[in-house]
């Protein structure tokens, strides 16, 4: 907070796996078919941003205006898996149709 005299610390952690398998195959033309996964997870603890207190007191939503009701930890998670099939359409153009789900 600029106009404070106290400092806080705010720490980001993110967390970070994924991995694929390709796989080669002839089915008319050469083609390279990919299955993958990937998680992903950042967790935030901000306990600076969370002493601002409104100054007209309104609350937005379930948010207090009240920076002493907030939590100052938040965290997001996002898992996909997806399919690719990179598909030699001539020597010079490569065909790729995917599906990705998060």
């Amino acid at each position: 907070m600029i106009n404070s005299e106290e400092y806080a610390t705010s720490r980001l952690e993110s967390y970070r796996a994924g991995g694929e398998i390709n796989f080669p195959l002839q089915l008319l033309v050469d083609q390279t078919v990919t299955l993958g996964a990937e998680w992903n997870r950042d967790e935030l603890n901000d306990p600076a941003s969370v002493q601002a207190t409104s100054a007209t007191g309104v609350d937005f939503g379930d948010v207090s205006s009240n920076g002493a009701e907030r939590d100052s930890k938040n965290s997001a998670t996002l898992s996909s898996l997806y399919f690719e099939d990179n598909i030699a359409a001539t020597d010079s153009t490569e065909v790729i149709p995917g599906v990705r789900v998060d």
